[in-house]
């Protein structure tokens, strides 16, 4: 399917897709492609819909139709999605090569086809925590964020807060998405509600949108970089623009897993006075996550320096042992 949809700004009509896929699908393995499959594969693929004169039209992000058309040839000029196989076992094709090093793909091309093959694949991407279902995203919203992100146009958004409010037709310059687990977010700039004249940086999950419309103004995006904001730690939910020095007592083979995937560049791990744990210091970044990764590391993890974040997550062990007594 996907071999069929061209780079905007050319196009194919629905109409015209259906009957190329259904003289490729053998006899007996013909099956209807409803609108809501293609509204699906809008939603999921990023793909630009128009109007060409001949009913509604689809073409595929330029950079999606780069990255499909480069990944075939690292497959000797062999598609990787074949005649039979579902979208979904096609894309996980797609997404599992995308995360291997550009080295391991160069020159192998029938290894890496076997590896990441849609009906057998040997490659898997799994959760390092327990995995979550993805939530709901509104049929639509995906293929105008990005619309609006390609054409630098502003968005009018209905979404819902956290604690239920509704924030109704709000203005904003789309930005950036992130995927943060099974979550995507919009990063957008809208004017500071508590200082008029300024904007504010803030990210909004997909799944709260329940209206989009892309407006004919443009976005508003004032020196904003994308590496920028992920340099700058924003989307971790920092506390405070501090680095913190840590220093962590490590029991059992923790040591060896922050050995492989270390907190930070200057991390050091060393033998302590006690032989059932080791010694680790680190500069890491001043954050939620920071708490959050250190209370479900449990009773693994001791913090001992600096105190005050020792005494923080005291009183949040503290505070949860109560409700199991």
């Amino acid at each position: 399917m996907l071999g069929h949809i061209p780079a905007s700004p050319a196009s194919i009509g629905h109409v015209e897709l259906l009957k190329k896929l259904g003289r490729e699908t053998r006899q007996g393995e013909k099956r209807k492609l409803q609108r809501h499959t293609l509204t699906m594969a809008n939603n999921q693929l990023c793909l630009r819909q128009g109007d060409a004169g001949k009913g509604q039209s689809m073409s595929l992000c330029p950079n999606l139709r780069q990255a499909l058309d480069l990944r075939e040839r690292a497959h000797n000029g062999k598609a990787l999605v074949e005649p039979g196989n579902s979208l979904a076992a096609a894309l996980q094709a797609e997404v599992l090569l995308a995360g291997l090093p550009d080295e391991w793909l160069v020159g192998r091309p029938e290894t890496i086809r076997q590896l990441a093959h849609p009906a057998d694949p040997l490659v898997a991407i799994v959760s390092e925590t327990y995995p979550r279902l993805s939530p709901e995203i509104m049929p639509g919203v995906f293929p105008a964020l990005a619309e609006a992100l390609a054409k630098n146009q502003k968005l009018e958004l209905t979404y819902t807060l956290f604690d239920g409010r509704v924030r109704n037709q709000e203005p904003v310059s789309p930005l950036a998405l992130l995927k943060r687990g099974p979550m995507f977010y919009l990063v957008c700039r809208k004017p500071n509600s508590k200082q008029p004249g300024e904007f504010a940086l803030r990210e909004i999950a997909l799944c709260r949108i329940s209206r989009i419309v892309v407006l004919e103004k443009p976005a508003e995006r004032g020196d904003f970089s994308l590496q920028a904001h992920l340099a700058s730690n924003q989307p971790y939910f920092l506390r405070s623009d501090a680095t913190l020095a840590i220093k962590l007592r490590v029991f059992g083979n923790t040591r060896h897993h922050l050995s492989d995937t270390p907190l930070a560049a200057d991390q050091l791990v060393y033998d302590g006075d006690d032989p059932d744990s080791c010694m680790l210091t680190a500069s890491v970044m001043d954050s939620d996550m920071l708490r959050w990764w250190l209370l479900a590391m449990g009773p693994q993890v001791e913090v001992l320096e600096p105190v005050s974040l020792r005494e923080e997550i005291r009183n949040m062990l503290q505070q949860a042992l109560g409700r199991y007594i």
